[in-house]
C-alpha cells in the first residue's frame, strides 16, 4: 500500500516541481494528481479504510490507463521523461534499462537499496530538488509498469503467441543502433505473420535482453573492471484462437 502511495506522491510531486522542463502526459497527469489529493489532501484520508479503498480504485484505473496505452507506449512514455533528466550517466542508465531490461532485471535493478541510494543521492552532481524528485518519479512509475506487465504477461501466456526473432549481441552495455533494432523487429514480425494462428493479430510485444558477466579485469592497482556480454531479442505477439 505505501508502495503505491509512493508511486502518487512522487509522481505528483515531479509533475509539479518540474512543469517547466518535463513534458508530462496529461492522462497520467490527472490520474496521479486526484489520488494525490485522495490520499493526502482529503478530510479522510487518514482513515485507513478510505486510503485503502482509494488505493484499489487507484490500481484499477493506473492499470486500465497501462491497457490502453500498452506497455510499449508507456515505456515510450516514460522514455520521453528520462530524456529530461539532466546528468549523462544516469539518463543513459534509465534509458538502457527502461528500454531493453525484462521485468524481472529491472525488479532486481530497482529493488536493491544501495543502488537506489546512491542513485538518488545526487553526489558530485548540480541536481536541484525537482531533478531529484523527477528521478524518483521514473523510478516510481518503473515499477508501476512492472507490476501491472507481470499481471499481463500471465493473461498473455493464455491468450497469445509468441514470436521471437535471431538474437543479437549488444557488447557490454546492451546498446542497438535504429536499424539493428528494425532488423529485430522485422525477423519477428516475419517469424509470427508466417506461423501464427491468426497473422493478421501480429503486432510487436517486447524486447528481450540476456546479460551475464564475461570477464574481470584487474590493472596494476588492483582495481577491477567487469565486462558482459548482452543479446537482444525482438518479440512478436498474435492472437490465439478464443
Amino acid at each position: 500500500m505505501k508502495f503505491i502511495v509512493n508511486i502518487v506522491c512522487m509522481l505528483s510531486l515531479a509533475i509539479s516541481t518540474s512543469a517547466s522542463t518535463v513534458a508530462t502526459n496529461k492522462s497520467l497527469y490527472s490520474i496521479s494528481k486526484k489520488y494525490e489529493y485522495l490520499l493526502t489532501s482529503h478530510p479522510n484520508a487518514h482513515l485507513e479504510s478510505f486510503r485503502k479503498e482509494k488505493i484499489e480504485l487507484y490500481q484499477a484505473e493506473l492499470k486500465d490507463y497501462f491497457k490502453d496505452k500498452g506497455i510499449e507506449e508507456a515505456r515510450a512514455d516514460l522514455l520521453d521523461i528520462i530524456a529530461k533528466v539532466p546528468e549523462d550517466d544516469k539518463r543513459r542508465s534509465f534509458f538502457r534499462s527502461v528500454k531493453y531490461a525484462s521485468e524481472e532485471e529491472l525488479i532486481q535493478i530497482f529493488s536493491n537499496k544501495t543502488l537506489i541510494r546512491k542513485t538518488f543521492k545526487g553526489e558530485g552532481s548540480n541536481f536541484t530538488s525537482s531533478d531529484l524528485f523527477l528521478q524518483k518519479a521514473i523510478l516510481y512509475t518503473i515499477l508501476g509498469v512492472i507490476v501491472y506487465a507481470i499481471a499481463d504477461n500471465v493473461f498473455d501466456r493464455i491468450n497469445y503467441e509468441t514470436f521471437d526473432s535471431f538474437r543479437l549481441h549488444a557488447g557490454d552495455y546492451c546498446d542497438t543502433t535504429p536499424a539493428e533494432d528494425e532488423a529485430l523487429k522485422a525477423d519477428a514480425y516475419n517469424k509470427c505473420v508466417s506461423f501464427a494462428t491468426h497473422p493478421e493479430t501480429c503486432r510487436f510485444k517486447e524486447w528481450k535482453t540476456e546479460k551475464f558477466e564475461d570477464y574481470t579485469s584487474y590493472d596494476s592497482f588492483g582495481n577491477s573492471t567487469t565486462y558482459y556480454n548482452c543479446y537482444i531479442e525482438a518479440r512478436y505477439k498474435a492472437d490465439r484462437d478464443r
